[in-house]
């Protein structure tokens, strides 16, 4: 059983917990964590680039020039793909490009996260997320006081604050994440990985 410290915003040490077993402490799965960064990144492309055919591009339809006499290649339409404003014989069409996992591999993937963060020492536990007000220097202060200036790291909460929304939007190198939105991508993308005690509660409760 992996034991942490919980710290607060001000970088005090409030308490330890023992991290669940089956969360944090699993044999990591780098292929599954390699086919859910996969999925994410496949699934934001869109696929709408399209370039049209020679049958799609106005025009063409009558024979350019008499076939002999010109001293030049013979031609049956100005739509061709080797004329200057032709169609284009390989490009781009759209196309769908979704992909997906099962279930149990993306349960497995998302707890190779952990358990790899929580063996590297890359994990952290808050006892809450919230700061003073709306601003900037304040999420700048707990990442102070956390001494995570040198990191990329990323916040996890099970619902985030409005104000740590706002406060944490300008911060180079620092993510926010609700439940909602958690993704290995995300994770695997920045070195430090804190969660809230609520999001702990919340893993718990879902892989339970």
């Amino acid at each position: 059983m992996i034991k942490i410290p919980v710290y607060n915003c001000k970088g005090e040490e409030v308490k330890k917990v023992e991290l669940p077993q089956n969360i944090f402490d699993v044999k990591v799965n780098e292929v599954m964590i390699s086919e859910m960064i996969k999925l994410q990144l496949m699934n934001k492309m869109r696929g709408l680039a399209s370039t049209k055919t020679r049958s799609e591009v106005r025009g063409g339809g009558r024979k350019p020039y008499r076939q002999k006499g010109t001293g030049r290649a013979r031609a049956g339409s100005s739509s061709s793909p080797i004329w200057v404003g032709g169609g284009i014989a390989f490009g781009p069409r759209p196309r769908e490009r979704h992909y997906d996992l099962p279930k149990k591999a993306r349960r497995v993937a998302f707890k190779s996260v952990f358990s790899l963060k929580a063996k590297e020492g890359n994990l952290c536990l808050v006892d809450e997320l919230k700061v003073s007000e709306p601003k900037t220097k304040r999420m700048a202060e707990v990442i102070k006081n956390l001494k995570f200036e040198d990191n990329k790291v990323v916040f996890i909460d099970v619902k985030l604050d409005a104000d740590v929304k706002k406060a944490a939007k300008n911060i180079k190198n620092m993510k926010t994440l609700d439940f909602t939105q958690l993704n290995v991508h995300d994770m695997m993308k920045h070195e430090k990985l804190v969660l809230t005690e609520a999001m702990l509660a919340k893993l718990q409760e879902v892989y339970k």
